[in-house]
């Protein structure tokens, strides 16, 4: 079963891939 902790260190993982492409794509 996936616990909150989980989802927020998979959601705050996704927020970093994605502030790092749209660096490398600026």
């Amino acid at each position: 079963m996936v616990t909150i902790n989980t989802l927020n260190n998979f959601h705050d993982f996704v927020s970093v891939e994605f502030r790092l492409t749209v660096l490398l794509l600026t």
